[in-house]
């Protein structure tokens, strides 16, 4: 398994309340650059943001719902 293979083992997630679209965008660039499994975040404002960061990749796109509870 080469290092590129293994990033499909782990999840990314920006999750605080206080979440920034910057955040988000930071976050969906260190999930392609680990070319992780997922991406996970608190609120579903920001899934256009995600879907437009992660065009192009075979990441999944993943929202808490009434996170954190």
């Amino acid at each position: 398994m080469t290092k590129w293979e293994l990033g499909k083992v782990f999840d990314f997630s920006v999750l605080p309340k206080n979440t920034r679209e910057e955040d988000i965008i930071a976050g969906c660039k260190e999930a392609r650059a680990y070319n992780c499994a997922a991406f996970y975040t608190a609120t579903n404002y920001y899934i256009p943001t995600i879907v437009r960061e992660l065009d192009g990749t075979d990441i999944h796109i993943g929202v808490g719902l009434d996170f954190p509870f």
